[in-house]
């Protein structure tokens, strides 16, 4: 579609390949600049913080910050349960 992330486009596009909404949706990453297109366009986003880039990176307010990536196995689990992505 000759866009890139984090351009709200690429995000639609991929929703409405997939049938899906973004109300319910989480796209996860370690880039935080990847993840203001998912918020732009209703996504919850999860950023998996990488040591390797210490504190030179902020993901967007309201992501939802993993240690971990096995992190996101209590996420999705979580989500079926409740219908909200939480990490707690």
């Amino acid at each position: 579609m000759r866009t890139y992330k984090p351009d709200p486009r690429m995000y639609r596009t991929a929703m409405e390949s997939l049938g899906s909404k973004p109300s319910e949706s989480l796209f996860v990453s370690d880039a935080a600049l990847d993840l203001q297109g998912a918020i732009k366009v209703g996504m919850r986003a999860a950023w998996i913080q990488r040591t390797s880039l210490g504190e030179l990176t902020r993901p967007p307010s309201g992501s939802l910050v993993l240690a971990r990536l096995e992190d996101l196995e209590r996420i999705v689990k979580r989500y079926a349960r409740s219908g909200r992505f939480e990490l707690r």
